[in-house]
């Protein structure tokens, strides 16, 4: 009955809101009338526009605020979705860094509660979220390191390089599909992606990446996909990871080159990654504790 009560409750809801959910499953709702329970605050956000500098004043409730009086704050990470499926996570760390608000004021003027958003001066654009339509925190469960690391070149060779796969056009690539089949027997995975530029996304394949490619253009390889917003690509990609199957895109690497391998596991390193995935929550390995010769190098 409970369970029925919180279904109906949800779709008779209506679609300007924000859903919130806390450390206990509890739904919250953030409108235009929940609102009115925080405190808002002001912040300015200058940027560049045909040469000229411009000052945007945002107003809306801190993020940490939410936190707190929803409860998210055991949490290590905070997953933020759009409602065009675009994806950030956040952990407590950058959250307490960039001190982000949910900005429900552009300039002075309301926001439609369609168009709420995740901001920052402090905080890369990418982190940026316009139309935020769910928050929800994610817990951790350990996953096993990469037992299988094949170098780029070698995962690359077993598939077919494919001139303008549609529905892209001026664009040759690989169907991501081709190479993550050699990994897995089913589509319902979770893939790690990492660039060169320190940017990581964790997505369901089948939600994001389905008909996604990876786009080789003068040596570099991305991401490209037309069931994610564009500006979720990522590019000059330097891992792909699924099912302790990793492919990197590091070139001269191997067991021999220590000084290589040592800057690689160093680039790709980074303390309590997670995921979200169907089976449940995930945390991504550290590669910091990785020991190269744990695994096998397919050349």
């Amino acid at each position: 009955m409970r369970l029925l009560f919180i279904l109906l409750f949800v779709l008779s809801m209506p679609l300007s809101a924000i859903e919130v959910l806390s450390e206990r499953a509890r739904l919250h709702i953030l409108n235009e009338t929940t609102i009115k329970d925080f405190d808002l605050v002001t912040i300015e956000v200058s940027r560049e526009r045909n040469g000229e500098e411009m000052v945007d004043s945002w107003r809306g409730i801190r993020f940490i605020d939410i936190q707190n009086r929803w409860g998210l704050t055991q949490s290590q990470f905070i997953q933020f979705l759009a409602h065009d499926k675009y994806l950030v996570m956040l952990n407590q760390q950058q959250i307490a860094e960039f001190d982000p608000i949910i900005a429900v004021e552009r300039n002075s003027t309301p926001l439609d509660a369609m168009r709420y958003r995740l901001i920052s001066p402090s905080m890369p654009a990418m982190f940026w979220v316009a139309g935020l339509q769910r928050i929800t925190p994610i817990k951790e469960i350990v996953i096993p390191e990469p037992v299988t690391i094949y170098p780029y070149h070698t995962a690359l060779s077993h598939v077919r390089l494919q001139e303008n796969p549609a529905p892209f056009v001026n664009v040759k690539g690989y169907r991501l599909w081709d190479i993550i089949s050699m990994f897995t027997n089913t589509s319902s995975v979770v893939v790690r992606i990492v660039s060169k530029d320190g940017l990581e996304q964790i997505l369901d394949f089948n939600v994001y990446l389905h008909d996604a490619i990876l786009a080789v253009d003068d040596g570099k390889f991305s991401i490209q996909s037309p069931s994610m917003p564009s500006g979720m690509w990522l590019k000059d990609i330097m891992l792909i990871e699924v099912n302790a199957m990793a492919v990197i895109f590091y070139r001269g690497i191997d067991r021999e080159n220590n000084e290589m391998y040592r800057e690689f596991v160093e680039r790709i390193s980074r303390r309590n990654r997670t995921a979200h995935s169907l089976a449940g929550i995930m945390e991504i390995t550290n590669w910091e504790n990785f020991r190269w010769e744990n695994a096998t190098f397919v050349r």
